[in-house]
């Protein structure tokens, strides 16, 4: 009798083990349909960025952040944390515009292939520099100067010249040199009714056009381009590269006698 008791007392015990870890499985298993959206977005600013932040959301591996000015969607960002940063440099240099963005934040479970529906929030973003560096403060491109310009006889229309090298700068991606031709000073001096605009790659160049055939004087200005990259600091928008061009001031203007 104790023996038969023993045995129907270790199968009810094996019974309700299985009982047990067939519940815990399934509910392990059981498939997350529904975020909820995030709860306490608030946006600020320290001296020298700017914060979203937000709480957790049960069930969310990572989040999803969209900015928009109206209707466009200009920058999209995911991340894993609940707060994110935007460095004022962003707006100063003119990478995220002025004015006033909606910011979306959503909840993101990858596994099961969802988002929730979107916090919202409004801000207005402003330039906090009187004036903007060209270039983040990074490069500042120096006046341009020839070394040589001139033309072999006046019924040529070829214009030769050579310039003073770019200076290099460790993060410029290329360079270019940028030349304007001019019948007269006046006009030269305005940047004005310019006969021929040429760019080179290398400090020399020329330029052939008929525009400049038979003409008694030329007078040409010089100017250099410098296509510069920019990469956010750690811990900031992760936008892996951005490339603007910055613009030196024009040479003095070089008067160029034609032979005849």
């Amino acid at each position: 009798m104790k023996k038969s008791l023993a045995t129907i007392f270790l199968l009810l015990t094996v019974v309700f083990s299985v009982f047990l870890v067939g519940n815990v499985v399934t509910k392990a298993d059981e498939e997350i349909t529904k975020l909820d959206k995030p709860t306490g977005l608030v946006i600020g600013e320290t001296e020298d960025s700017y914060y979203v932040k937000w709480n957790a959301v049960e069930n969310a591996d990572s989040y999803y952040i969209a900015l928009l000015m109206g209707d466009k969607l200009l920058y999209e960002m995911p991340t894993n944390e609940t707060m994110l940063e935007i460095g004022k440099s962003y707006v100063d240099t003119g990478l995220i515009p002025e004015g006033t963005y909606t910011l979306e934040v959503y909840a993101v479970n990858s596994l099961y292939s969802i988002s929730s529906d979107p916090s919202t929030i409004e801000y207005t973003f402003s330039n906090q520099q009187t004036t903007t560096p060209a270039n983040n403060g990074t490069v500042v491109v120096k006046k341009a100067s020839f070394k040589k310009v001139y033309a072999k006889k006046k019924s040529a229309k070829k214009l030769k010249m050579t310039f003073k090298s770019i200076p290099k700068y460790a993060n410029a991606l290329n360079y270019k040199y940028e030349v304007k031709a001019f019948s007269s000073k006046s006009n030269a001096k305005k940047t004005k009714k310019a006969l021929v605009t040429k760019y080179f790659t290398k400090a020399k160049g020329t330029i052939n056009s008929k525009k400049l055939k038979n003409k008694k004087n030329l007078f040409v200005k010089l100017r250099y381009r410098v296509n510069v990259k920019y990469n956010p600091a750690p811990g900031k928008i992760n936008i892996a590269l951005y490339a603007r061009e910055v613009v030196g001031p024009w040479s003095a203007i070089k008067k160029v006698k034609i032979k005849k």
